[in-house]
């Protein structure tokens, strides 16, 4: 069963409690975006850009145009309906994981750099992430070390 299904707080709601929990580490200057793929929630943290991804389905999708059991076609409204439950649902699921991350950080675990790395955005636009997977990936296929830059000499 996936994480909060059925849930009923709004994609507003959610996005609202992510907001207040990263402020209380010092967070701010929130903005959102919201495209039919992805919607972004992006923050500033001691002056770096932070930007967290949240994929979104396809309204058009099967698993919400079809009735799961009947196979036949839902209402145009049950179609709506069971798609805006799942954003709902995969929001739950990103406040989760930031929630986690910053246990992590209360607990002394991690550190708010160490949790968030993935998501800082670069020079490029890119976020660590975006920037890493393809080098960790041809890191894997051709069994070669990972090489990063050096430091900058401070």
């Amino acid at each position: 069963m996936s994480y909060a299904r059925g849930t009923t707080t709004t994609d507003d709601r959610t996005r609202s409690e992510i907001e207040t929990m990263l402020l209380r580490y010092g967070a701010d200057e929130f903005g959102y975006v919201t495209r039919r793929d992805a919607a972004v929630i992006g923050f500033l943290y001691r002056g770096l850009r932070f930007e967290m991804q949240v994929p979104l389905p396809d309204p058009d999708d099967p698993a919400f145009t079809r009735s799961p059991k009947q196979r036949s076609a839902r209402s145009k409204t049950a179609a709506q309906d069971a798609y805006l439950a799942e954003r709902r649902r995969r929001w739950r699921a990103l406040c989760l994981v930031i929630k986690a991350k910053l246990v992590a950080i209360d607990d002394h675990v991690a550190t708010f750099e160490a949790e968030f790395l993935p998501y800082l955005v670069t020079a490029t636009g890119q976020t660590v992430a975006q920037r890493m997977t393809p080098l960790l990936e041809h890191a894997v296929a051709t069994g070669q070390p990972l090489a990063l830059p050096a430091p900058p000499e401070a």
